[in-house]
C-alpha cells in the first residue's frame, strides 16, 4: 500500500508535464561559428519562469532532441535559457570544447521560446580556445581564454 501512495506524486507530475502542458518535441543542431558541428556533450534548457530543466544529448553530427522525463518527450511551452556542456575526456584529462560563457544559462546569452518554428532550435557557439590547468579529476581552472571568457 505504501508503494502506491509514494507513486501518486510521480504520476501526477507526469500527467501535468505530458497532458496539461502540451509538451513540444524540440530538436535542433549546435554548430561552432565556423559551421562545424559540436560533436558531443549535452544541451540544457532551463525555464526562465520556473525551476523546470530539460536536456538533450548532442550527437556526433551536432543534432539533439530535448527531453524532460524521458529522452525525447520534449518541453512545455515557455521561454528557456540554453547552455551547453561539452568536453573531451582522455588520459590527459578534460578539455572543454565550447567557450566558458556557453556553460551557464546566466552567461550564454542563448534564449529559446517554445514552441519554436517547426519545433526546431539551431544555434552557434564559439569553441574553447584558452588554456587550462589543474587536476583532471577536479573542476578545471581556466587560466586564459580569449575575450575574457
Amino acid at each position: 500500500m505504501d508503494k502506491r501512495i509514494d507513486a501518486i506524486p510521480l504520476l501526477l507530475l507526469l500527467v501535468f508535464l505530458v497532458g496539461c502542458g502540451g509538451n513540444k518535441r524540440l530538436t535542433g543542431t549546435i554548430t561552432y561559428t565556423d559551421g562545424s558541428p559540436v560533436t558531443l556533450g549535452f544541451v540544457y534548457f532551463e525555464s526562465t519562469t520556473s525551476s523546470f530543466q530539460a536536456r538533450g544529448e548532442i550527437m556526433s553530427d551536432g543534432t539533439y532532441e530535448v527531453g524532460s522525463v524521458t529522452a525525447k518527450d520534449g518541453v512545455p511551452p515557455g521561454e528557456y535559457a540554453v547552455f551547453v556542456l561539452s568536453e573531451r575526456r582522455g588520459d590527459s584529462g578534460r578539455l572543454p570544447l565550447v567557450a566558458p560563457k556557453y556553460t551557464s544559462s546566466a552567461t550564454s546569452g542563448i534564449v529559446c521560446k517554445v514552441p519554436a518554428p517547426k519545433n526546431r532550435f539551431d544555434f552557434q557557439v564559439e569553441p574553447f580556445e584558452g588554456k587550462i590547468q589543474g587536476d583532471p579529476l577536479r573542476p578545471l581552472e581556466i587560466i586564459s581564454a580569449p575575450g575574457g571568457n
